[in-house]
């Protein structure tokens, strides 16, 4: 455990202990490790006896492949626009790695009217919060919530909240890919809590036909360049919509396809890039190879967004074609070595 939680968790518990009314919201498309940990904390808010509003954020659902996680049925669909600030005494950003991951529906400007905590594991955190605890090293911000309520000696650990821990845990290391020594330590403690691994596993990876039928389309248009070290797969908006698939499940697939992708084992940088809403592209990219990796963070970053060396997007507004012209000219300039496209 590092140095620097150890200071700051006593600091962000005392302020949750201190407050009564707390604030919690997912990050936009909303993945395990996004539900995970603020349903953790909103278990653990509850048991302290707290008053806790956990909000959807911006998407009009949350995902409904995580129904199983414990405190899903608490999730209340409003945006962060939706709610009345002066109502909450703290709000707790989990898993948000900038503002627009907060929101990126209404403008917000921070500090807030009311505390704000940030926990994240995003080493571009701009710090956005009253108080913060950024943790790259941590895997996951489910396992920096871990490592906090460790440090807090929190005592009331149970199946619910070790559930939700795990399945964020579980899916931010790549099924484990990204897992380090002190990552398998804490897993091994949520399945003493009584974690049903196998069923989380199943309930994530689980998918409709219809689903795999669409990913099986944009797997089809799969392109390799720089010689076949970069590989990457587009999907348009109006594929998603003429398969009907709900906005709020357009992550689901996302996740599934690129988790295919990164299967690739004869390229070192996999992309896929998806028009979630018309004019709106995520570049998600991934580097998993395990004879040679590359940090896509620094073509994240290049492009406006962030994430980590293994696992990275960026927002592009325009066409899925027009975001992968300007991801290849990216690649280019931060990896020369990788040639021409």
């Amino acid at each position: 455990m590092s140095d620097q939680i150890k200071k700051l968790a006593p600091a962000i518990w005392s302020e949750i202990q201190k407050a009564n009314k707390i604030l919690l919201c997912f990050h936009p498309r909303p993945d395990p490790d996004s539900l995970g940990s603020n349903l953790a904390m909103s278990l653990i808010l509850r048991k302290l006896g707290k008053e806790v509003l956990v909000i959807v954020g911006d998407d009009p659902k949350p995902p409904p492949s995580l129904n199983f996680l414990p405190g899903y049925n608490f999730i209340v669909e409003k945006s962060f626009g939706d709610v009345k600030l002066p109502d909450y005494d703290l709000f707790v950003s989990m898993d948000a790695a900038d503002l627009n991951r907060v929101s990126n529906k209404v403008e917000l400007t921070f500090p807030l009217s009311i505390k704000t905590i940030v926990i994240d594991h995003h080493k571009d955190n701009p710090e956005f919060g009253t108080l913060n605890i950024i943790h790259p090293e941590s895997i996951s911000t489910c396992q920096l919530l871990w490592e906090i309520l460790e440090t807090v000696n929190y005592s009331q650990l149970d199946k619910d909240i070790a559930t939700c821990l795990y399945t964020g845990i579980w899916s931010d290391t790549g099924n484990l890919i990204g897992a380090t020594p002190r990552t398998f330590e804490i897993m091994a403690k949520l399945l003493n809590l009584g974690v049903d691994a196998n069923g989380i596993i199943k309930a994530i990876r689980s998918t409709d036909s219809y689903k795999l039928v669409l990913i099986c389309k944009f797997l089809s248009n799969l392109q390799r360049h720089f010689g076949g070290k970069v590989i990457s797969a587009v999907a348009n908006y109006k594929d998603f919509s003429e398969a009907n698939v709900p906005e709020e499940e357009i992550g689901d697939v996302k996740e599934q396809a690129i988790g295919m992708i990164t299967s690739c084992n004869d390229s070192y940088i996999q992309a896929f890039i998806y028009e979630y809403t018309p004019g709106s592209v995520s570049v998600s990219l991934r580097s998993f190879n395990p004879q040679k990796n590359y940090d896509v963070s620094k073509i994240s970053k290049e492009m406006g967004g962030g994430g980590h060396p293994g696992a990275s997007s960026a927002k592009f507004n325009g066409t899925p074609d027009e975001a992968k012209k300007f991801l290849l000219e990216t690649i280019q300039k931060v990896y020369p070595d990788l040639g021409q496209p």
